[in-house]
């Protein structure tokens, strides 16, 4: 075996073998470590700066979406109302002036700090900010365009940054159309003011940069507030080569990607479809900020190792140290049970001998070449290990033998191979018995009954089902069912139902007496009963037996002290199988049967 071929050579050549082995191991094991370093390091930068950027990008877009809620809102409430719509439809009218009044007021009263509302009708094209009239809208000025766009483009409402030269005021403009009948009749809006959006949306807890920008690259949010008062473009403060890249990759923010595990270039995909860009040891995130139709821009500086990526660097090494520490230790503990291997060999084999387990070795050519005494007993009965000693690979099956005692008790069997000495023939075995009678009636058994549970049950039938296809004999099935059953547990209770269920399955059991048949319990108040070699006019004879001894039983029910009757309803099927049905269908069969007699007034046998 392993251990003679082992000591049949001298100490040193084991040694410096184990040795050689050992150091080829570790410096497989550094470079497959460093390997997975490098690349683990470069990945979990890659998702630690997408995580902490998608963080970033959500709290800002959730502050921005909180900021400018109540404004919409309101907005939305006041372009859509009656008093409104009228008034901008017809402001001369004196009615509609005084109710647009009154309920403009109220809507005033509920602005928010530093805002303040405008609205103008198309029809007078009259610009009031603030209940103050202040000028009359001309179209064909150049900084006015934002009137036709909200009147003629806009379904909703629009954002923009602008500076009104008749008020000097630099605002963040919402600009909501007001429609009648479909056509625009005006607009009404919010000013607010531009330092005290940038004072609470510019600031960051984290070193994250923000940016908002809108489709035609106007700046709506930076740290330097003249950009945005000066309607500075994004191609100020980034470079037109990033500026397009953001564009692209805004495109595809939304997009699903299942490439995140993949090489480095799968990866930089993902990235890109994910609005991710790295460039000049910065990391970027683009994402749309719909509630103002414009873009976010994050951004940070990148670093080699951030997060937990200083660890890595620390856990590697300490993996390598450990596992030289443990070679080290192996190596010392093979150098010391070189010595005392012929005794450990010799020791084994005289304890094995004796050691109350089912075990036996076999070498090349079938021969016992180890055996405790425990096997050598149920060996004597007869070799029933042949079977399963000649086969190849390793084995571990349950099966049903006699032992001496005359007793049909369960066995699992484990049988491995095992390498033969120099100059043995073919290779050895090593065949492993456990007794598992009592586990396998635990689970072959139903616990309130004692007799069959549904799952041996349908094995014992499938196997006899062959069985019976391989001889061509007749199978017979019995679905037996207790009539009334609910309404008898309904009456006295679910223990006294127990009771009945274990009268019942005791009197089946006594009643089908063949070690080829089985009852079993496959259902609530259901048993079914199978008998070997057994036609129709067989079954139905047990059937009428069963009817009758249950139907002439007194079931006593000591908790109430008093005795009932119990009747039983029997469907019967009896057939010699075909090769392409299988017990399911004579089940199926005598089920059918059972629910004729249920149907016909139970207490019956149909076939």
């Amino acid at each position: 075996m392993l251990h003679n071929k082992l000591t049949g050579r001298s100490q040193n050549s084991i040694l410096r073998f184990v040795l050689l082995a050992f150091c080829m191991f570790f410096a497989i094991i550094l470079i497959v470590l460093s390997t997975i370093y490098m690349t683990a390091q470069k990945k979990y930068n890659r998702k630690y700066y997408e995580v902490a950027l998608r963080a970033s990008t959500y709290t800002k877009s959730m502050q921005v979406n909180d900021y400018f809620k109540a404004d919409l809102t309101l907005l939305q409430v006041m372009s859509s109302s009656p008093a409104v719509t009228a008034f901008m439809a017809n402001p001369s009218d004196e009615n509609t002036q005084n109710y647009f009044w009154k309920e403009f007021n109220s809507y005033k009263n509920l602005l928010g700090e530093n805002r303040k509302i405008f609205f103008v009708n198309e029809a007078e094209k009259n610009f009031y900010f603030d209940t103050a009239y202040v000028y009359i809208i001309d179209e064909k000025k150049s900084d006015t365009y934002w009137y036709d766009s909200t009147l003629n483009r806009t379904n909703k409402y629009n954002f923009n940054v602008n500076h009104n030269p008749d008020l000097n005021e630099t605002m963040i403009w919402i600009n909501f159309p007001v429609f009648d009948n479909g056509k625009s009749v005006g607009m009404i809006g919010l000013g607010i003011d531009i330092d005290s959006f940038i004072e609470e949306i510019g600031k960051s807890k984290n070193k994250a940069s923000y940016i908002i920008f809108n489709e035609r690259g106007e700046l709506l949010l930076h740290k330097n507030r003249d950009f945005i008062k000066n309607k500075s473009n994004i191609n100020a403060v980034l470079s037109e080569s990033l500026v397009d890249k953001f564009f692209e990759l805004s495109k595809n923010d939304n997009e699903d990607s299942e490439e995140n595990s993949e090489e480095d270039s799968e990866g930089e995909k993902y990235e890109e479809k994910s609005g991710l860009f790295f460039k000049d040891n910065n990391a970027y995130m683009i994402s749309r900020l719909p509630i103002m139709s414009c873009y976010l821009l994050v951004s940070t500086k990148t670093r080699f190792a951030v997060g937990f990526g200083k660890l890595y660097f620390v856990f590697t090494a300490l993996i390598l140290s450990a596992l030289l520490v443990f070679l080290i230790i192996l190596y010392l503990f093979i150098k010391r049970i070189i010595d005392p291997l012929y005794y450990f060999n010799s020791l084994t084999q005289a304890i094995l001998k004796e050691a109350p387990v089912h075990i036996a070795v076999f070498d090349g050519k079938g021969k016992t070449a180890l055996i405790s005494r425990y096997m050598s007993n149920l060996l004597s009965k007869g070799d029933f290990l042949k079977e399963f000693r000649d086969k190849k690979g390793f084995l571990d099956v349950s099966k049903e033998f006699k032992t001496h005692d005359g007793k049909n008790n369960y066995f699992r069997i484990v049988k491995t191979d095992i390498e033969q000495e120099a100059g043995g023939e073919g290779r050895g075995s090593i065949i492993y018995l456990s007794d598992v009678s009592e586990q396998m009636y635990l689970a072959n058994t139903d616990s309130l009954t004692n007799i069959a549970n549904k799952r041996y049950f349908n094995e014992r039938a499938n196997t006899e089902f062959f069985n019976s296809l391989r001889g061509k004999k007749p199978l017979a099935f019995l679905m037996v069912d207790i009539d009334h059953f609910k309404k008898f547990n309904d009456t006295f209770g679910h223990l006294a139902g127990d009771v009945v269920l274990k009268e019942i399955a005791n009197t089946l059991d006594k009643m089908v007496i063949r070690r080829t048949d089985l009852v079993g319990r496959v259902g609530g108040e259901e048993f079914a009963i199978m008998l070997h070699d057994t036609n129709l006019e067989g079954a139905t004879i047990v059937a009428n037996k069963i009817c009758a001894a249950i139907e002439k039983k007194d079931f006593y029910l000591k908790d109430f002290n008093t005795s009932v009757q119990i009747t039983v309803s029997i469907g019967v099927y009896s057939n010699i199988p075909h090769p392409t049905e299988d017990f399911r269908i004579f089940l199926n069969e005598a089920d059918k049967k059972l629910y004729e007699a249920k149907s016909s007034g139970r207490n019956m046998v149909c076939y």
